[in-house]
């Protein structure tokens, strides 16, 4: 009778690990599974290997954070050494610098959870790096706005042109970051 329970244990927890692998890999967010302590990946879907720069096959069996990736993980372990002081860690955003200058941003959501009685980190990575774009897009759309709207009133408002133009130079010179001095203004009389 113990040994059949035993078995029927064994089968019932390999059946979970399968579900549980099953939905790693289908989920459309990037996920891993490390061991909490060595950080050993035991399990990872093909897109969360893709965001770091190598195949999942590499990513198996591997300490993610002492391969050769595209990015500096070195941020995403210091949040993860964190969470194993807490039990969970959700949408902590991280810049991640790319080798050749670039930046992805990604938001960094992990629990602690525990596999074959083995404490290990769930972890889930978004790629937030479009909306961080669009964001700054936005940023700059609107300062560029207030540029024109400043230039607009500038006009409106000045009887004498040469303070109109000071005025709408000083306003590019906020919005580019010149100093005065780069932009100059001409002292003459105007030509009729």
């Amino acid at each position: 009778k113990q040994r059949r329970d035993r078995r029927e244990a064994v089968r019932r927890l390999h059946e979970g690990e399968d579900r549980f692998t099953t939905v790693c890999h289908a989920r459309p967010s990037r996920s891993a599974i490390m061991r909490s302590s060595d950080n050993i990946t035991i399990n990872a879907n093909a897109r969360f290997a893709e965001i770091i720069g190598i195949t999942q096959d590499k990513l198996m069996g591997q300490n993610a954070f002492e391969l050769d990736t595209y990015f500096d993980l070195s941020q995403v372990k210091s949040q993860l050494n964190h969470l194993l002081r807490k039990e969970e860690i959700h949408d902590i955003e991280i810049p991640l610098q790319h080798r050749m200058d670039q930046t992805c941003y990604i938001l960094l959501s992990a629990n602690n959870i525990l596999v074959d009685t083995e404490k290990c980190i769930l972890m889930m990575i978004h790629d937030i790096t479009s909306r961080k774009e669009a964001e700054q897009q936005v940023k700059q759309s609107n300062k560029l706005i207030l540029l024109l709207r400043d230039i607009a009133v500038a006009s409106n408002e000045n009887t004498n042109v040469i303070e109109m133009v000071k005025t709408i130079i000083e306003s590019i010179c906020n919005y580019t970051g010149w100093k005065m001095g780069h932009a100059c203004i001409v002292d003459c009389e105007p030509i009729y």
